[in-house]
């Protein structure tokens, strides 16, 4: 079983982030109310000491452990916003980035970051845990050896670490568990279903969100039962359809009929979150032979329910969409000079380093981290350039930022735009 929390403005990040959720040793997972001993991280980089540990170092500290690597992108993007934290509350509070990456791979992230900005906040390498890391998303707190709490990174701020220090309740403690993922019956929290239906080969069920649950994602099958199951909580209508009909692989899904679809997601903050949904669908099968076919069965059949429960359908059509093309500068050409050396492409919130590596795929890259900015304003990615060959590129820059992007581009004979072209989207309409 696998499965992934994440926010909607988030989803960008989603194919990256189910390849890797679990780190898994052998050990349980930590919950709210286990009691820790002994942990000791041997490793520490960017800490003053070689070595922390939690019960006799930390005593009487609020500590919030934040699992990552140095393939997780959105972990280290994070690190600034952290190492603020960590500063500002400095005497009540120890935020610990902690991963298995070697000493050397730290040292090359964290050196990397602090030629840009000072960083105060640590990280415990080569870590060695007897606890099962939840996943990417999820952050630890402990308090003199017992856990808080096991968080998203948005619960990770200033207010509520005040309110732990003052003695306050927190108030996210107070939401209710998760569904439980493995568990493809029909819920009793499950209220106001727009759309259901069961027969011998699958099940299925669109409803209004559940209250106090945050945005859930998972997927299942079980052995004994021969079940394929995914499940979908309190999903924004646009993009349930995103997931249902694979237009997230396009990265471009457009709201054409925008007053049909704006009771569905409407402008006013306060209300929004009365307009998500719950969807699940579960396909039964007779043995393994079939399991793909089933999954193509399963999103077939939640397009369905959508277009029942709504009056909506999603399908590509060719539209003028703005969005990033890369060109090569005229009578440039003035890629680094690529060696026989071992690919490598390594990157973190300010830099990203790509050497001996097709432009295809080298691109790839540059198309992935700009999707991640703030504002999101590139719907898809045009590649322009006509050399094939192997590249190599140091960018030193906020990887996530177009201007950034391009003037470090730009020195490389690489021209970073943003153009209205025709492309073939998907587009949300009435059926």
């Amino acid at each position: 079983m696998r499965y992934l929390i994440f926010s909607l403005k988030q989803r960008l990040l989603f194919l990256f982030l189910i390849t890797y959720v679990f780190i898994s040793n052998g050990q349980p997972a930590l919950k709210r109310g286990d009691t820790l001993s002994e942990i000791r991280f041997q490793t520490m980089i960017n800490y003053g000491e070689e070595s922390l540990d939690l019960d006799k170092d930390l005593a009487d500290k609020l500590v919030i452990l934040d699992y990552w690597n140095k393939g997780c992108y959105p972990c280290m993007l994070d690190f600034p916003r952290l190492d603020s934290l960590q500063r500002k509350f400095n005497n009540e509070i120890q935020i610990i980035p902690w991963t298995l990456d070697t000493k050397e791979d730290v040292m090359l992230v964290f050196n990397r970051i602090n030629s840009k900005q000072k960083m105060l906040l640590p990280s415990a390498a080569e870590a060695k845990i007897n606890f099962s890391a939840p996943n990417f998303t999820e952050k630890i707190w402990i308090y003199n050896g017992r856990v808080i709490a096991v968080t998203s990174k948005k619960e990770v701020n200033a207010k509520n670490i005040k309110s732990f220090i003052s003695g306050e309740e927190l108030g996210f403690l107070r939401e209710k568990e998760f569904p439980d993922i493995n568990n493809f019956s029909l819920r009793r929290n499950i209220k106001n279903v727009l759309y259901q239906e069961e027969n011998k080969e699958f099940k299925l069920i669109i409803a209004e969100s559940i209250p106090y649950i945050k945005t859930n994602y998972g997927e299942s099958t079980h052995d004994d039962a021969f079940l394929i199951g995914k499940r979908y909580v309190n999903f924004e209508l646009s993009a349930l359809y995103g997931v249902a009909f694979g237009a997230w692989l396009s990265r471009a899904v457009i709201e054409l009929d925008s007053s049909t679809l704006k009771k569905y997601k409407p402008d006013d903050r306060e209300f929004a979150e009365l307009n998500k949904y719950y969807a699940e669908v579960v396909v039964k099968i007779s043995s393994r032979d079939e399991e793909e076919e089933a999954n193509k069965n399963a999103f077939k059949i939640l397009q369905a329910g959508l277009e029942a429960a709504f009056g909506i359908t999603a399908k590509k059509e060719k539209r003028f969409v703005k969005g990033y093309v890369l060109k090569e500068v005229p009578e440039n050409g003035k890629f680094k000079s690529t060696t026989e050396e071992e690919p490598v492409i390594d990157k973190a919130t300010h830099y990203l380093i790509i050497r001996n590596t097709p432009t295809d795929r080298a691109i790839k890259q540059i198309s992935k981290y700009l999707f991640l900015n703030k504002y999101n304003e590139g719907k898809f990615f045009a590649n322009d350039v006509d050399y094939a060959g192997n590249i190599s590129l140091d960018i030193t820059a906020r990887t996530n930022n177009y201007h950034d992007m391009k003037a470090a581009l730009y020195e490389y004979g690489l021209d970073l735009s943003m153009e209205t072209r025709e492309k073939e989207v998907w587009v949300i309409k009435n059926i």
